[in-house]
């Protein structure tokens, strides 16, 4: 509690500190970091349910968490690929990274799936999304997205709300209006 009230939480996204402002946190705008009062806490954590469900794509897909369930998550944003045969460690590209979202997809122990390979063959500037849309179109699962770097969070849900905007607007793919609108 400590860590939350005293020393703060950083927030890259403007949204959120505005948020957490209005909600009673102590925001300093200039470091991006927002102290949150544990009567705050404590107000959100009662008002919140004890188990939550996390849905995918199908309706029929989804996660249940606080009700002693065994939930497993393929790991998401691997930086390196290694051949069946164990003898060649290589980038995963585009190609390996739909694989392991089609095979996260078919393995029904697998509840959440995470991009298991980070497709170097994208440009970094547009990767995090790419292989969101890719984790969408891959599987009807509940999906996990790893961001590569802090900077880039703000960047993601910036391109991500465009995304989703013109996705409204048009009937084009996610993959496509994300990469289109750089």
């Amino acid at each position: 509690m400590k860590l939350l009230t005293d020393i703060g939480v950083s927030f890259t996204d403007s949204e959120s500190l505005e948020f957490l402002a209005r909600a009673g946190a102590d925001v300093d705008r200039a470091t991006q970091a927002a102290r949150i009062p544990d009567r705050l806490v404590h107000e959100t954590l009662d008002r919140c349910g004890k188990q939550y469900f996390l849905h995918g794509r199908a309706a029929e897909r989804r996660v249940r968490f606080g009700a002693g369930e065994f939930i497993l998550v393929s790991s998401p944003g691997q930086f390196a690929w290694i051949e069946e045969d164990g003898t060649v460690r290589r980038e995963p590209a585009l190609a390996d990274t739909r694989l392991a979202d089609r095979i996260g997809d078919a393995l029904e122990e697998i509840n959440i799936v995470g991009g298991m390979g980070m497709a170097l063959d994208i440009p970094a500037h547009c990767r995090d999304v790419f292989m969101a849309a890719e984790l969408v179109k891959g599987t009807s699962k509940v999906t996990q997205v790893w961001i590569s770097g802090g900077d880039r969070r703000a960047s993601f849900w910036r391109c991500a709300r465009r995304c989703a905007a013109a996705r409204r607007r048009t009937a084009g793919s996610l993959c496509c209006t994300a990469l289109s609108s750089r």
